[in-house]
């Protein structure tokens, strides 16, 4: 389950406060038609809401949706922090975290001037989610803490003052979700490259003879098909168009470094053992028959003899 939550209109906070229970205890059975939102700060804590269960420990965030029942489902001892928050510009999303993740990355540029509302002015939170970095985690419950404070104290305009600081949290969350999902895309992107740049030393070592698809599957351990699709993104060609690129440039060099050999001979040297395949891709990629290239690199060289 995933929200979108629209900025531009503050929550109304009902409640906020910290419970820290030494005794192990089972959360009560209800339902609010609020919004409730639990951070855990030490201990566990078993929520069940609408037959769906969570396991809560230090740094998990959950948001408990209006008039679905949850309760305890098992005996919990721990410190949590707690917001009760009415809101109408909450929406559900029943969407894949594929789906999610690209909602939470698209940047747009607001048009202030259009009647709807700028999309800029939404952020999207999961249900449920772990915080990792403590100093993220202390700077949320610090927000938590000034919202509590105010509200206890009766300082002036705290429901304010509480409500800006539950949409600081919204925020922050989200930013959290974006440096998070910036990381792994950014780690995937460092794998996939290590992985195409293995394939290329292969068939660069491997250039002389047959390469087959298979063990380059069996090297790799990926599936032919995808790890196609990675080589083609990154290279700009296919495998198989790339071993026919590297077969002809190496070609092109032997005849420029050796005089004296035959136009099948060279296709042998490059693992293509057929004379007219080998020539026939010649052509395709250099614009040129074999013997033509090889005629005007002999010429340039002082001899004479076209090789066949």
């Amino acid at each position: 389950m995933y929200y979108k939550i629209k900025t531009s209109k503050l929550p109304m906070i009902t409640w906020n406060g910290r419970v820290n229970l030494q005794s192990p205890f089972k959360h009560e059975e209800r339902i609010l038609g609020e919004y409730i939102i639990y951070i855990i700060n030490s201990g566990e804590l078993f929520l069940e809401e609408d037959g769906q269960r969570y396991h809560l420990q230090k740094g998990d965030y959950i948001m408990l949706d209006p008039y679905k029942k949850h309760k305890g489902y098992k005996l919990s001892t721990c410190d949590y922090y707690y917001i009760h928050f009415k809101s109408d510009i909450i929406e559900n999303l029943n969407i894949s975290e594929e789906r999610f993740k690209t909602k939470i990355n698209n940047n747009y540029t607001p048009n202030f001037y259009a009647n709807d509302e700028p999309e800029q002015f939404s952020i999207y939170l999961p249900k449920h989610y772990s915080i990792k970095d403590m100093n993220d985690y202390y700077s949320i419950t610090h927000h938590i803490d000034e919202a509590i404070n105010a509200h206890h104290d009766g300082i002036a305009f705290y429901p304010v003052l509480g409500s800006t600081k539950l949409v600081d949290i919204f925020i922050k969350i989200y930013q959290m979700l974006l440096r998070d999902y910036n990381y792994n895309v950014n780690h995937q992107a460092s794998k996939s490259l290590l992985t195409v740049q293995h394939v290329r030393k292969y068939i660069e070592r491997n250039i002389f003879r047959t390469i087959k698809r298979k063990e380059i599957m069996d090297m790799i351990h990926l599936n032919y098909d995808y790890l196609n699709r990675l080589f083609k993104k990154q290279i700009g060609c296919s495998i198989n168009k790339y071993i026919q690129l590297k077969k002809i440039e190496t070609a092109k060099n032997i005849m420029l470094n050796n005089h004296d050999l035959k136009i099948s001979e060279i296709g042998y040297l490059v693992g293509i053992d057929n004379p007219f395949y080998f020539s026939k891709l010649f052509k395709k990629i250099v614009g040129e028959s074999p013997q033509q290239y090889y005629k005007k690199v002999l010429a340039n060289t002082d001899y004479s003899n076209e090789r066949e």
